[in-house]
């Protein structure tokens, strides 16, 4: 299989992938909780459970963000580089950033791996589940944000990358 149709693998399969998911949890917790507000109040009788399933829900949904970020290349940057050098030597920044990245986010996906052992002993209070789940979440949030990042990669390295950066408009200068 090929660079570019491994690169449109990812995009399209893993891009439907995560936004079922994320669509599905949101989903979820909307209707959960609205029940629950329900329930709460009018027949004053509410769901236990129900802020420790939204807990889980919300980590779920912020890592699996980051991953939709990372997806769509909106995480931060810090556009200098790209302004003061031409074209040829900011597609190796680029290339750069991007294993940098790649570095940074496997690095702290270890450390959730890591993480997982020490929580996973610990229960909820009332549900009595594994506090172990919140690394598993975050893990699977940061497994996406390592494929996207592989795809941001093979991008730069073919050339087609589509950083958000700007450059500086000449006319906003301030006469001397």
């Amino acid at each position: 299989m090929s660079l570019p149709k491994i690169n449109k693998f990812i995009t399209t399969s893993m891009n439907q992938l995560l936004d079922i998911g994320i669509v599905v949890v949101i989903l979820g917790l909307v209707i959960m909780l609205s029940i629950n507000v329900f329930l709460r109040y009018v027949v004053s009788k509410p769901f236990y459970w129900s802020e420790e399933i939204s807990l889980f829900g919300i980590v779920f949904i912020t890592f699996i963000g980051g991953a939709a970020l990372v997806r769509k290349k909106k995480n931060i940057t810090i556009s200098i580089l790209f302004e003061i050098f031409d074209n040829k030597i900011t597609d190796v920044i680029k290339v750069v950033i991007e294993f940098l990245t790649l570095f940074v986010i496997g690095f702290v996906f270890w450390q959730t791996i890591l993480l997982f052992p020490r929580m996973a002993p610990t229960v909820t209070p009332t549900m009595r589940i594994s506090e172990g789940l919140y690394p598993i979440l975050a893990g699977v949030g940061y497994l996406f944000m390592l494929i996207f990042q592989v795809n941001n990669i093979i991008s730069a390295i073919l050339g087609n990358s589509n950083h958000q950066t700007k450059k500086i408009n000449n006319d906003m200068k301030v006469p001397e």
